[in-house]
């Protein structure tokens, strides 16, 4: 093994021009460049050049290095011309500290490529790799660039890196990239047009970083195809298209209201364990499965309006998390409600998995009950629960009224329902009251406009979009028989009443959560009783409406439990006891049986 210097002052071993010492060179000998030089070689040995900083210039049209046997490249400048390659590797080449200058308008050619060969690349700078399907590729340390740089890199798909095959990239950065076959990223940031195609895929502790580039060089006009603004359809960090892939940890370093983070397309996504430092920022997927494992990811999630899209949530239940069936649970009665919601959730969860040859059934719900019985708040769990099985792409959920959806003429309420449903996409509509609604024989001109876009929205967006409409019983059903479209586009749930030993314990939840005490702890037993006769005076009577109810509702509780406090408040400010009396409770409940007793009169 010998010593061969390219320029220089060396007596012993100093040659003139890097072709001499290849010439000169046997396997396992070193190179050392102490010069800059203008090349076009072929390496057919087993050699290490070492280029002490040095500049090797590529002339337009020439390929710079032909690599036909091993070779390990160190701390070189390459300067490539027009329509030429720094290195064609047919062998295995190490790269160490290298870097690719271009100049000029440089289309289609590539500086580095990997012919049925294996690239070790650590460090350096690089514009326009590419490798093919039959090679291997390992980057480390290095950053990956477009070679027009920001935000036009995808106005000519030959601006991007293309890298084939078995390819493994780790503490990186990747911008302007797309990469196809068995893949293995890590600790890696992806800054922009990071693309994954047709491949398998484990990307683990990934960064997403949307901050713009500078162009690695500048133009001083536009290349011959044309203008390069409106060239892009989407801007992204990183597309998923045609792939299974597997990521675990990612963290968004810095959003971007005009860039997508992950885009998938026909695609299987699995995210796990993301981190906990993750800013929102928007994703998008188009006819793909999104599965959360261990945790939710609280990023936007946008289905494509054209395809069916899911995004499903497959929690560890090892873990700490309070699931939307766990909330419903803890909540007192309902028992009604709680059987339909796990069928529900379980029809969508058999629907996703293809068991059910996809019938279409629907995703709109009819709450219909009484005030104060908690349709608002199941409401809230309904939505979080269809997120976390991927019914819908977003945890969120628009509450409004007929009021909100209602405009002054002819033409505005139509647009002013699209803009509120429009910003309701992606999670769950909830209308309050919504019978108001209701055209009868035709005569409400303004409900017949707000009724036809709801309707079109729940048609064209079942993937997208999950009203719920919520009312009294009675009145519900007529605001289902008021349009023909109605009735098969929602699913009925009525909210019962609560009983008197459901208002009892409604009743405690309050007092505990005002760490109010009784004098006597034996007084919670004539609770029950109290609340029961509070009922049936409420049956008796109807209210103002000429509804007949049990009245057994949350607000009748608080409504209670205030008159309660009320009674204690006068006696403690004359220095009596503080806690609660007998005497408080009975007459709290004296005072809303005259209530219901007034409504005869």
């Amino acid at each position: 093994m010998k010593t061969i210097h390219v320029g220089g002052l060396n007596p012993i071993g100093r040659v003139k021009t890097l072709a001499d010492a290849l010439h000169k060179a046997n396997d396992d000998d070193t190179i050392i460049l102490h010069k800059n030089e203008i090349i076009g070689v072929t390496i057919n040995k087993n050699v290490i050049i070492k280029g002490e900083g040095h500049t090797l210039t590529v002339e337009p049209g020439v390929a710079g290095m032909i690599v036909n046997a091993p070779l390990i490249l160190e701390n070189v400048k390459f300067e490539v011309g027009t329509r030429a390659n720094a290195i064609v590797n047919n062998s295995k080449a190490i790269l160490d500290d290298v870097s690719v200058k271009l100049k000029g308008p440089i289309r289609e050619f590539y500086p580095i490529v990997v012919n049925h060969g294996s690239m070790e690349i650590n460090g350096g700078r690089y514009t326009k790799l590419e490798s093919d399907s039959e090679s291997t590729t390992q980057i480390k340390n290095a950053e990956l660039y477009s070679y027009y740089g920001g935000d036009i890199v995808l106005a000519y798909s030959e601006n991007h890196s293309n890298l084939n095959g078995s390819v493994y990239i780790s503490n990186s950065v990747l911008n302007s990239t797309t990469i196809t076959g068995n893949v293995h990223i890590e600790n890696t940031t992806i800054g922009k047009f990071v693309n994954i195609d047709d491949s398998e895929a484990t990307l683990e502790h990934i960064k997403l970083e949307q901050k713009s580039t500078e162009p690695s060089v500048k133009l001083k006009k536009e290349p011959e195809r044309g203008p390069l603004e409106n060239q892009l359809s989407s801007k992204y960090c990183l597309k998923i298209e045609d792939s299974d892939v597997l990521i675990n940890e990612y963290q968004v370093l810095e959003s971007n209201d005009n860039f997508w983070g992950i885009v998938a397309r026909n695609s299987f996504v699995t995210l796990q364990t993301q981190s906990n430092d993750v800013n929102q920022t928007a994703h998008k997927i188009e006819n793909s499965t999104i599965t959360f494992s261990d945790s939710l990811d609280q990023n936007h999630w946008v289905l494509d309006k054209t395809t069916p899209s899911f995004v499903r949530s497959t929690i560890n239940t090892n873990m700490n998390i309070e699931t939307a069936a766990d909330k419903l649970n803890k909540m007192i009665g309902l028992k009604q409600v709680k059987e339909q919601f796990n069928t529900i959730m379980n029809t969508i969860k058999v629907q996703q998995n293809g068991a059910d040859k996809n019938y279409a059934f629907s995703n709109n719900f009819i709450f219909a009950g009484d005030p104060g019985v908690g349709k608002t708040t199941i409401a809230n769990i309904f939505g979080e629960a269809l997120f976390e099985v991927g019914a819908i792409p977003e945890n969120k959920i628009t509450k409004v009224t007929v009021d909100d959806l209602i405009k002054g003429y002819v033409g505005q309420t139509a647009s002013n329902v699209r803009d509120i449903l429009d910003k309701a996409l992606g999670g769950v509509v909830f209308i309050d009251e919504a019978y108001q609604l209701s055209v009868k024989n035709g005569q409400n001109t303004f409900n017949d406009e707000a009724l036809s876009v709801l309707i079109r929205y729940m048609e064209d967006h079942r993937d997208n979009l999950v009203v719920i409409a919520a009312g009294y019983t009675k009145e519900m059903k007529e605001f289902l028989a008021s349009n023909v479209g109605l009735s098969r586009r929602f699913q009925w749930i009525e909210f019962e009443d609560y009983t008197a030993q459901e208002m009892s314990e409604i009743f405690e939840l309050v007092r505990d959560s005002y760490k109010d005490e009784y004098d006597d702890e034996r007084l919670k037993a004539i609770i029950p009783a109290l609340f029961d006769k509070l009922i049936q005076v409420n049956l008796s009577i109807p209210d103002v409406n000429g509804r007949v109810t049990n009245g057994g509702n949350g607000g009748l509780v608080r409504n209670v439990y205030q008159q309660i406090v009320q009674n204690r408040n006068n006696r403690v400010v004359n220095g009596g006891t503080n806690k609660i009396t007998k005497e408080d409770i009975e007459f709290g409940f004296k005072q809303q049986i005259q209530a219901a007793l007034s409504r005869k009169f």
